[in-house]
């Protein structure tokens, strides 16, 4: 009988210790925040959904950190939060990429195709939180340049890997997932600070193109003259009911999971401009992705330069 009792107790000991709840994130006008990042513990996190909540399981000690562009950070214990949590404005000076009201003429459109490799093994899946960036370069510093659209190739089959061990047809199998678009300075051919504050999100399922557009001409983004870093952040699942996934590590095991598409890698370029980072990291430190034990079919050679091989349209300016 005591075992029993010493059993109970510890159990609702531990049900104390991690408690799940669901949070509405606003502004001071009362709308909702949308795809902001919530941190807690060394590499844990979630995004806030189209409707400004997101669910947790954390401790109750457990330092909550919620941040969002043109917002000031919030940091918070787990015990102490609230069922609503309202953001401060950060009036914060961005380093703009966006000009309006261009009225020079367009001299002409160029385009950039896609590199890549038809194989398998050449693509790259991200987890909920992951972030890849790689360079853009600007071939014409006398013009004005304007990025009309970025084409990323993937791959959006796959196999059921719970059958290893037996022969299996690539195919196709129902997702979607949610990417936040950003653009950071071009530091030493490395990224640096963000410079867009804008949530240009696109949605990536079964169905998506293996060269997938992104239109980016209403957004007016010019492109500087040492070029910028674009990235593809991965905001996570979303259901049926076109919902964002509530999830976290702790939920489901999203946050731990590898999610669709894949993106096509490809060693046909000559310069490592391609990084990585998770945002729910304590260190949120860009990692270049050739350094980061990725291999390549078509060349399985460590020194090799391991980068995603987007396409992109400009429109030149006189």
């Amino acid at each position: 009988m005591k075992n029993k009792i010493c059993i109970l107790i510890l159990l609702l000991i531990s049900l104390n210790a991690f408690c799940q709840k669901k949070i509405l994130l606003l502004n001071k006008k009362n709308e909702p925040i949308q795809f902001a990042n919530v941190k807690y513990g060394l590499k844990t996190g979630v995004y806030s959904n189209e409707t400004g909540y997101f669910q947790i399981t954390a401790n109750e000690n457990d330092t909550i950190k919620i941040s969002s562009v043109g917002y000031k950070q919030y940091i918070i214990l787990n015990k102490y939060i609230k069922d609503t949590v309202i953001l401060e404005d950060d009036i914060i000076e961005l380093k703009e990429i966006i000009i309006s009201n261009k009225i020079n003429k367009i001299k002409k459109v160029s385009k950039i195709k896609t590199k890549n490799s038809s194989e398998f093994y050449d693509g790259f899946r991200t987890s909920n939180g992951n972030e890849i960036a790689t360079l853009i370069e600007n071939n014409f510093p006398n013009n004005t340049v304007k990025l009309k659209k970025i084409i990323v190739p993937i791959l959006t089959k796959t196999m059921n890997y719970r059958l290893l061990n037996k022969s299996q047809v690539l195919k196709k199998f129902p997702f979607q997932t949610y990417f936040r678009i950003n653009f950071y300075e071009n530091k030493n051919n490395c990224p640096g600070e963000k410079i867009n504050e804008d949530n240009i999100i696109v949605k990536i399922d079964e169905n998506s193109a293996s060269d997938f557009q992104i239109d980016l001409k209403s957004n007016n983004i010019y492109i500087p003259e040492n070029g910028f870093f674009v990235s593809i952040e991965n905001l996570g699942e979303k259901n049926n009911s076109n919902d964002l996934f509530l999830t976290d590590s702790n939920y489901k095991n999203k946050a731990d999971t590898f999610l669709m598409p894949q993106f096509i890698l490809t060693n046909k370029l000559e310069k490592k401009i391609t990084f990585f980072k998770n945002n729910f990291n304590e260190k949120n430190q860009w990692k270049n992705i050739s350094d980061n034990d990725i291999k390549l079919s078509v060349n399985s050679k460590k020194e090799s330069n391991v980068n995603l091989g987007i396409g992109y349209e400009l429109e030149i300016y006189e």
